[in-house]
């Protein structure tokens, strides 16, 4: 995982951090007037708790932002659908990808790189969250589709041989491949160009 995709860790990790303060505050309060170290006490765990709550909500608010790579994937999305020619997803690979209930097809948006391997990106006209990234080896009669979404996870894949279509729960190779062309289409289309300096 590249530096563009950290992402915080979740609120359950906070918790200990919490308490470990709590108990430091609590051990703090003690010094002093006895009388006092039983309310000490008390607003020691508060203060932690206080703490543990400010810092999940931190961390949740963090880990809803965008990555970098998931803000040029929208930008990627976005230019497929303002500039994107419009195309059809086959019938029976929209089945088989989840994208619709029936054989029937599906209109999208396209760009397409023609190529010894025919590389393409598809974005559904009525639902953006479905994008299709496929790769077409025309020698060997295969290609295989990728559905991921503006998240950048992959979700499904397809692999379909002599007009038959095969569908799987992704492979670490699956995953490989998918980072391969999600990069191709992100370089392509939503290039990271570096800062310039004044």
């Amino acid at each position: 995982m590249g530096s563009n995709d950290w992402t915080p860790p979740p609120c359950q990790a906070l918790w200990p951090i919490a308490w470990l303060l709590s108990w430091r505050l609590m051990k703090i309060s003690h010094i002093g007037s006895p009388a006092h170290c039983g309310s000490g006490a008390r607003r020691a765990r508060v203060y932690g708790l206080l703490l543990a709550t400010l810092a999940c909500s931190l961390a949740t608010e963090a880990q809803n932002l965008p990555t970098k790579n998931q803000q040029r994937l929208a930008a990627v999305i976005d230019r497929t659908v303002r500039q994107g020619k419009e195309a059809v997803l086959p019938p029976h690979i929209s089945v088989l990808l989840g994208i619709s209930l029936e054989e029937v097809e599906v209109p999208v948006k396209q760009f397409v790189q023609m190529k010894e391997l025919v590389r393409g990106i598809d974005v559904c006209d009525l639902q953006r969250d479905d994008v299709v990234m496929f790769v077409e080896d025309r020698a060997k009669k295969e290609s295989t589709f990728y559905l991921t979404s503006p998240n950048g996870g992959l979700r499904k894949v397809l692999s379909v041989r002599q007009g038959t279509g095969y569908n799987r729960a992704p492979t670490p190779a699956d995953r490989k491949a998918f980072d391969t062309e999600k990069r191709f289409w992100l370089d392509s289309l939503a290039p990271d160009r570096p800062q310039t300096k004044p």
